[in-house]
C-alpha cells in the first residue's frame, strides 16, 4: 500500500466532547486505506507549547480532532496515544509522538460549510 503524509492542525481533548489540552501542527502518515475508510494504523507528531505537554502526559482517554485544511474537506478524529519525542531529538519537549488509539474517522464538510470556519460540536451548540 503507498503511504500518504499530511500536515494538518489537531486539537487533543479528553474523550470525543471533552476539555481541550492542547492544539497544535500534526505530521500524519497512514497507508492508503481508500477515500471515507477509517484509518487503523498510523502516527505522527504534534508541536505544541510546554503547558500543553505537561497536560497531556498526565492525562488518559485522550481523542484527537483534525481541522480541514489545505483542500482536505473530510478530516479524521479519533482516540490518540501521546508519547514524548525524547530529549535528543527535542531538547524543549514541545514535540510529541501520537499513534493510534483506536481507528480514526472521518467527518464530512463540503467548502461551503467550511467558508466561515470550522463547524462546532454538536455537543458544544447544544448548551
Amino acid at each position: 500500500m503507498p503511504v500518504e503524509t499530511q500536515t494538518l492542525p489537531g486539537v487533543i481533548t479528553v474523550g470525543a466532547d471533552g476539555e481541550e489540552l492542547a492544539r497544535g501542527w500534526c505530521i500524519v502518515v497512514y497507508e492508503m486505506a481508500g477515500q471515507h475508510l477509517p484509518l487503523d494504523d498510523w502516527r505522527g507528531e504534534i508541536a505544541v507549547d510546554s503547558e500543553s505537554a505537561a497536560r497531556l502526559s498526565a492525562a488518559a482517554d485522550l481523542h484527537i480532532r483534525f481541522h480541514p485544511y489545505g483542500g482536505v474537506y473530510e478530516p479524521w478524529h479519533g482516540p490518540v496515544t501521546v508519547a514524548p519525542v525524547g530529549e535528543e531529538d527535542d531538547p524543549n519537549g514541545r514535540r510529541l509522538r501520537l499513534s493510534s488509539a483506536g481507528p480514526l474517522i472521518r467527518s464530512r464538510y463540503s467548502p461551503d460549510e467550511l467558508r466561515h470556519g470550522f463547524p462546532e460540536l454538536a455537543s458544544a451548540t447544544e448548551e
